[in-house]
């Protein structure tokens, strides 16, 4: 695999929906809250949570990618962003590893931050996981779903709940999932 195979596989127009919710999250929690650290203290775990975020996204696009091939989905798409196996030809077996790799880094991050900031990132960065594994893999994949209707059914204010964004972003890519199925129908 070369550096722009990886760099396709790694989808990074999405980055953005793991970015701002943690750079807007710091802007509000610098401005609106008293400080209980020094600033580098807050620096610090903030850049440590936008590496874990990040590589988070990355780690969930490669399993999507993955997962993708292994039900057939690839099979029948000529465009878009999946394809790396059916496409360019990469081996599946690439591609999984890369998914390990990538989901390593993020959990022993993310249990350094848990330890260090709060354990309340645990049960998000769990119930993250869980969305993130079932949106490509599981027995009835999220991805397959009818978007449109699970979005209009009440689901979607969720999205638009600013705390919950903020709160849920340190570790979770569930909010731009449900803003892309609304967005893609």
């Amino acid at each position: 695999m070369n550096l722009s195979q990886f760099f396709a596989l790694i989808r990074p127009r999405t980055l953005t929906a793991a970015f701002s919710p943690v750079v807007l999250g710091a802007a509000m929690g610098a401005t609106q809250f008293e400080t209980v650290q020094p600033i580098w203290l807050s620096l610090v775990y903030t850049v440590g949570i936008l590496i874990c975020v990040l590589s988070a996204q990355i780690a969930a696009n490669i399993w999507n990618e993955y997962f993708d091939f292994k039900s057939g989905l690839d099979l029948t798409q000529a465009a878009g962003n999946s394809g790396s196996i059916v496409r360019d030809g990469i081996s599946p077996a690439i591609i999984k590893r890369w998914g390990y790799m990538t989901t390593i880094l993020p959990l022993i991050l993310g249990i350094a931050l848990a330890k260090a900031v709060t354990w309340w990132y645990i049960p998000v960065g769990t119930l993250c996981i869980l969305t993130s594994i079932l949106y490509s893999g599981g027995p009835k994949p999220i991805s397959l779903w009818s978007c449109h209707g699970f979005c209009h059914r009440g689901h979607y204010p969720l999205c638009l709940d600013s705390h919950l964004a903020l709160d849920l972003s340190n570790s979770c890519r569930t909010v731009h999932h449900l803003n892309r199925c609304y967005y893609d129908d």
